[in-house]
C-alpha cells in the first residue's frame, strides 16, 4: 500500500467487515490519521505501530475485539494526539505508556481494565478529554488528576471507585463530569461547585451524603444535574433556581425533605443553542480558549489538507446522560439530548402542596414527583404542561379530584396518580386518557368511573359544561348537600305538624286521645309482659 500510495496520510476503513489482526505492515505507511473502528479485528496492537509511524496523530481502534498490550513497554508515540480504544477487550492495569504526554483525547472506556488509576496520569498535562468509563477500576481518584490543567471532560463512570472526590478538582476547567455508578462517598461541601464552565454534573448511583451545597447556585452554565440514588438529605437549596440553563434535574432516590420550591418552575425552560459553527476552527463561543490553543498547536505540527482537525474540534463532545421517564430509563446523547428536559424528584421525603407555579413548565416532557409525602390537590395549572409526555404523581397523599383540564394534554403517554386519597370521577375516557388503564388510578378508594371497577353514583357533568361554567364537583360536596336537604325536610315536617295541632281543635283533641291510649296500652303491655314474669321468678326463687 505504501508503494501504491506513497503520499497516503489519511486512512479510514471504519464500519466495514474487516476481520483478523491488524497487519504489522501498516506501520510502514507514514500515516497521520488511522481509523479502523467498528470492525471485527482481534489480537493486539502491532508493536511497530508506535515506532514505525512517528507522525501518527490520530488513532481510532474503537469497537473491535482487540486485547493484549497497547504499545510496547517503555515506548510512547511522540506525536499521538487522539487515541480511541473504547469498546474492546483490553484488560489488566492501565499501562503508563498509554498516558502519552502529547495526548489531547484519550478514550479507553468499555474495556476490562482493572486496578487503580495510575499516578502517571499526571504526565498528561495537555489532556482535554479523558474517558475511562465502564471498566473495573477500583481505589480512589488520585490527586494527580488535578495536574491535568486543561481537562474539560472527565468520565470515569461505571467502575468501582471509592473514597472522596479530590477538592483540587475545583481548580480545573471542567465542562463535563461523569462519575456515576461508582462507590464514591462523603459530603460534597464546596467540592465541584466552583466550576464556572460546568455543563454536566452526573454523580448518580454513589454514596454521597450530607446536603446539596448552597454554592450550587454558582454553576451558572449547568445544563444537566444528576444526583440520584445517593444519600443526600436536607432541603432542596433555593440557589438551584438560579441555574437558568438547567434542562434535566434528577434528585430522585435520596432523603431530601421540605416543601417543593415554587421557583423550580423556572428550570428546564432554557432553550439550548443547536447551531454548530461552520468556521474552520473552534470558536471561543462554543469551546473555551483552551481548546482553541490546542487546535492551533495541532495545526503547527502537520498540514491538515483534509480539514480533518477542523471536523474533530467542530463536533460536540457527545455528552450522554441517563434519565428515567415513561417508567423506563433512557440514555440521551448527541443532538437528541439538546431537545430533552425533565425533572425527577421522586422517592424522597418531600412534603406540602404542589406549587401551582409548576404548571408554568410548558416545555417539559417529563415530571416525576411520586413516592413522596405531598398533600393537597393536583394544581389546575398542570393543564398548561402542553409538552408533557410522562406525569407521575403516584404514592403521595394528594386529595380532591383529578382536574378535567388534563384532558387537554395531547402529548401525555404515561400518567399515574395511583395510591393517593383522590376522590370523584376520573377524567373522561377519551383523547390520551383513553389509553390509560386502571393501574393509573388504583389505590384511591373514592375514585370512580371507567376504567375503574366502581361506577359513579351521580352522573358526571360533561367536560364542556365543566369548562364553560361552574367548578369541579366531588363526592364530598354531594354528601354535604344530602345532609342539608335531610335536616331541612325533617324540620319542615315537624313545624307543619305543630302548626296543625295549634290551630285545629279537633286534631288537637284526637292527638291527645291517641297519646293517652298509647300510654295506657304501653303501661299494661309492660305490666303483663315484663313486671309480672319477673315477680313470678323472684317469688319462686325465694320460696
Amino acid at each position: 500500500m505504501n508503494s501504491a500510495f506513497p503520499k497516503l496520510t489519511y486512512l479510514n476503513m471504519s464500519q466495514n467487515y474487516l476481520e483478523g489482526p491488524i497487519p504489522s505492515k501498516i506501520s510502514s505507511i507514514h500515516l497521520h490519521n488511522l481509523d479502523l473502528s467498528h470492525n471485527f479485528l482481534f489480537g493486539g496492537v502491532p508493536s511497530d505501530l508506535a515506532i514505525g509511524s512517528p507522525v501518527l496523530a490520530y488513532l481510532r481502534l474503537s469497537h473491535n475485539k482487540l486485547k493484549g498490550q497497547i504499545f510496547p513497554k517503555d515506548v510512547k508515540p511522540k506525536m499521538l494526539f487522539f487515541l480511541f480504544l473504547n469498546g474492546n477487550n483490553f484488560e489488566g492495569p492501565l499501562p503508563c505508556n498509554m498516558f502519552i504526554t502529547s495526548l489531547i483525547v484519550l478514550d479507553a472506556s468499555n474495556n476490562n481494565f482493572s486496578g487503580e488509576i495510575p499516578r502517571c496520569i499526571r504526565d498528561n498535562t495537555r489532556l482535554l478529554q479523558l474517558d475511562l468509563s465502564k471498566n473495573h477500576l477500583k481505589g480512589s481518584i488520585p490527586v494527580e488528576i488535578c495536574n491535568l490543567k486543561l481537562i474539560q471532560v472527565l468520565a470515569i463512570s461505571e467502575n468501582r471507585l471509592s473514597g472522596f472526590i479530590p477538592s483540587c478538582v475545583n481548580s480545573l476547567p471542567l465542562e463535563h463530569i461523569h462519575l456515576q455508578k461508582n462507590q464514591l462517598g462523603g459530603e460534597l461541601e464546596h467540592a465541584l461547585f466552583n466550576l464556572s464552565s460546568l455543563i454536566t454534573l452526573d454523580l448518580g448511583y454513589n454514596n454521597f451524603t450530607g446536603s446539596i451545597p448552597h454554592t450550587i447556585g454558582s454553576l451558572n452554565t449547568l445544563n444537566y444535574l444528576l444526583l440520584s440514588n445517593n444519600q443526600f438529605e436536607g432541603e432542596i437549596p433555593t440557589e438551584i433556581c438560579m441555574l437558568n440553563k438547567l434542562s434535566i434535574v434528577d434528585l430522585s432516590f435520596n432523603k431530601l425533605y421540605g416543601s417543593l420550591l415554587p421557583c423550580l418552575s423556572y428550570l428546564t425552560q432554557a432553550k439550548k443553542d443547536t447551531e454548530i459553527s461552520k468556521t474552520n476552527y473552534p470558536t471561543t463561543s462554543r469551546r473555551s480558549w483552551i481548546t482553541f490553543l490546542a487546535w492551533m498547536r495541532l495545526k503547527r505540527h502537520y498540514h491538515d489538507s483534509h480539514g480533518f482537525l477542523s471536523d474533530i474540534f467542530l463536533m460536540d463532545v457527545e455528552t450522554q446522560v441517563q434519565f428515567s421517564t415513561k417508567r423506563n430509563s433512557y440514555t440521551y446523547k448527541g443532538s437528541i439530548l439538546k431537545y430533552m428536559s425533565g425533572m425527577d424528584l421522586s422517592s424522597n421525603r418531600l412534603t406540602g402542596e404542589i406549587p401551582v407555579e409548576l404548571g408554568k413548565m410548558s416545555n417539559i416532557p417529563a415530571l416525576n414527583l411520586s413516592h413522596n409525602h405531598l398533600i393537597g390537590r393536583i394544581p389546575n395549572t398542570f393543564s398548561n404542561l402542553q409538552k408533557i409526555e410522562s406525569l407521575d404523581l403516584s404514592y403521595n397523599n394528594l386529595n380532591g379530584s383529578i382536574p378535567v383540564g388534563l384532558l387537554e394534554l395531547n402529548s401525555l403517554a404515561v400518567f399515574s396518580v395511583a395510591y393517593n386519597n383522590l376522590s370523584g370521577a376520573v377524567p373522561d375516557f377519551k383523547a390520551q386518557f383513553g389509553t390509560f388503564n386502571k393501574s393509573s388510578y388504583e389505590g384511591n378508594p373514592f375514585l370512580c368511573g371507567y376504567p375503574l371497577d366502581n361506577t359513579c353514583g351521580i352522573p358526571k357533568l360533561s367536560y364542556t359544561s365543566k369548562i364553560n361554567g361552574g367548578e369541579e364537583s366531588s363526592d364530598l360536596e354531594d354528601i354535604q348537600c344530602f345532609y342539608i336537604g335531610f335536616v331541612v325536610s325533617y324540620g319542615a315536617i315537624l313545624l307543619g305538624l305543630a302548626a296543625a295541632l295549634c290551630f285545629n281543635r279537633y286534631w288537637r283533641k284526637a292527638w291527645f286521645r291517641m297519646i293517652e291510649a298509647l300510654m295506657f296500652y304501653g303501661y299494661y303491655f309492660l305490666l303483663d309482659n315484663v313486671v309480672t314474669p319477673i315477680k313470678s321468678i323472684w317469688y319462686r326463687n325465694v320460696g
